[in-house]
């Protein structure tokens, strides 16, 4: 079975990849956080036109951009800092880019105000602000996915789930 296989390899390497100080107690504190996108994805999957698709993708868009996810990681960090895991393991950490077609003013296509903060890295911000407290994680795995409606549009790559281990020190 595949799935069993693929979770064999991830056990394995975190068990390689553990902290000193996991090994020496002879313990592995696992802590897992979902980062939370901010915005409901169906709508714009089940879309049957491209007028449909742009609505739910822009209403999507409003919803992630109010979800502010870089004031969140702060907060974010703060917990993982005081909890000190030995591996994190992160859910709905998506990568939002965003490309005009063709130029547009400050207050138009992807610097709209009202979706431009949808446009992050969940990942790099998160380590980032691991960084600016003295942590550093590792990543050791990732899975990609695209996703594609039925206009064949893709709207995100999203990396679902990131397991980060430990660099001593703390």
């Amino acid at each position: 079975m595949v799935i069993n296989r693929k979770f064999k390899l991830f056990a394995l390497l975190a068990l390689l990849s553990l902290s000193p100080w996991a090994i020496a107690a002879n313990t592995l504190k696992v802590m897992t956080y979902n980062q939370y996108i901010g915005a409901d994805l169906k709508p714009i999957l089940e879309s049957v036109n491209r007028s449909d698709f742009n609505d739910e993708l822009v209403a999507a868009l409003r919803g992630m951009n109010a979800n502010r996810f870089k004031d969140r990681a702060k907060r974010q960090v703060a917990i993982i800092v005081r909890e000190k895991p030995d591996v994190l393991a992160l859910q709905e950490v998506w990568r939002f880019a965003c490309q005009d077609a063709f130029q547009t003013s400050a207050q138009q296509g992807c610097a709209y105000p009202g979706i431009a903060g949808a446009f992050t890295d969940f990942l790099d911000v998160l380590i980032a602000e691991l960084s600016a407290q003295g942590v550093k994680y590792k990543t050791i795995s990732k899975v990609k996915i695209s996703i594609w409606t039925p206009l064949k549009s893709p709207i995100s790559r999203p990396v679902s789930f990131l397991p980060l281990i430990t660099t001593p020190p703390y």
